[in-house]
């Protein structure tokens, strides 16, 4: 993440919910637990936070979306891992290769296919291109 743009999202919230609430040692807080992850992500907390909201989000509400977001991106490479290992069968299914997860645009889907009905994860199910 850019600090800049860190810097701006805490000026929206800021001129949202008060100075008071956001401190130099609470942003630098922050800052260290969101930096990894990317503008975009921080860009949409804010703008919901903003929207619903009643009072100055504070740690415990980042910690929860933080928190949300790793378990996605952590979802999101093992099924790219999973992907990516599937070995070639010539009747495997032609979306997961038999492996019951896939990418797609950027996304991890469990397959339709029989593999896929089989996996455990939460993931949506792949319903086709």
């Amino acid at each position: 993440m850019d600090f800049d743009f860190f810097q701006r999202q805490i000026e929206r919230l800021k001129e949202t919910f008060g100075q008071q609430y956001y401190k130099d040692e609470r942003v630098k807080l922050l800052w260290n637990d969101v930096r990894a992850l990317s503008n975009q992500w921080l860009a949409s907390v804010v703008s919901d936070f903003i929207y619903s909201s009643r009072q100055a989000p504070l740690g415990d509400e980042f910690r929860d979306k933080i928190g949300r977001e790793r378990e996605r991106e952590l979802s999101n490479e093992r099924a790219k891992d999973t992907f990516e290992e599937a070995p070639p069968n010539n009747n495997a299914c032609t979306y997961c290769h038999d492996v019951g997860t896939l990418m797609h645009e950027g996304y991890a889907y469990k397959c339709f296919c029989r593999s896929g009905r089989k996996r455990t994860e939460k993931y949506p199910v792949f319903k086709g291109t």
